[in-house]
């Protein structure tokens, strides 16, 4: 009965539900850096950007959270002030 147990608990309702959470192109647009809706299609046609494919619900888009946190996630970091010349060097004050 405590196999029955664990192994139902895997597929809880919550677990299924934060997997599955669907967000509309409005908060995916902020979460990727309050980027437009036009770099948002840009992304979606350039296969080398691999931005998830959205789910339309009617004419509106919607992304799956996680979809969107292991795209971020897998995007290298860039400093932005790396090879920036033209800003002064607050190291060295």
């Amino acid at each position: 009965m405590s196999h029955l147990t664990t192994t139902t608990a895997a597929f809880s309702p919550a677990v299924f539900q934060s997997a599955s959470k669907l967000i509309p192109a409005t908060v995916v647009r902020q979460t990727c850096g309050d980027v437009s809706d036009m770099t948002l299609f840009r992304w979606m046609s350039d296969p080398s950007k691999t931005f998830p494919k959205p789910v339309y619900i009617g004419r509106r888009r919607y992304w799956r959270e996680v979809d969107i946190a292991a795209w971020q996630a897998s995007r290298p970091v860039v400093n932005p002030y790396e090879g920036a010349s033209h800003l002064p060097n607050l190291a060295q004050k």
